[in-house]
């Protein structure tokens, strides 16, 4: 009797009685894009810390607007385009948002210079109306 027989059986994987192909490709699935947007309080520049380095970065409030979309549609074309509700958070915990090179980082005040203390705090002021 030779080692391989000549003659292969069929089995059903999975219980499909239908003879499907075992190997076929599944449909490919849409790609999802995510799009974040932050709220920019102030121009790019530059933040020291109670160390005396510098960092040139912008304050950003914050909440942020993400949206998720199908690859090539824009949020218009899904009706999608949330808008902010209320005034925006310029602290929160004592923290502070700023965006370096396209990343949004949270950084205590009390790691900050005064000056940069008094800037963030007239900015506050400016956003929620009160002197």
């Amino acid at each position: 009797m030779p080692t391989t027989p000549t003659k292969f059986g069929k089995r059903d994987l999975g219980g499909d009685t239908t003879g499907a192909a075992v190997n076929a490709v599944p449909p490919k699935q849409e790609t999802i894009v995510r799009t974040t947007t932050y709220l920019s309080l102030s121009e790019t520049r530059q933040w020291t810390s109670t160390e005396g380095k510098p960092l040139m970065a912008k304050l950003i409030a914050f909440e942020d607007i993400t949206i998720e979309t199908v690859k090539g549609q824009t949020p218009a074309d899904t009706q999608q385009v949330p808008k902010l509700t209320g005034k925006p958070t310029v602290v929160k915990d004592s923290k502070v948002r700023l965006m370096a090179n396209q990343r949004p980082y949270e950084v205590a005040l009390d790691k900050l210079s005064q000056a940069d203390r008094d800037f963030v705090e007239k900015v506050r002021m400016a956003v929620t109306g009160k002197e």
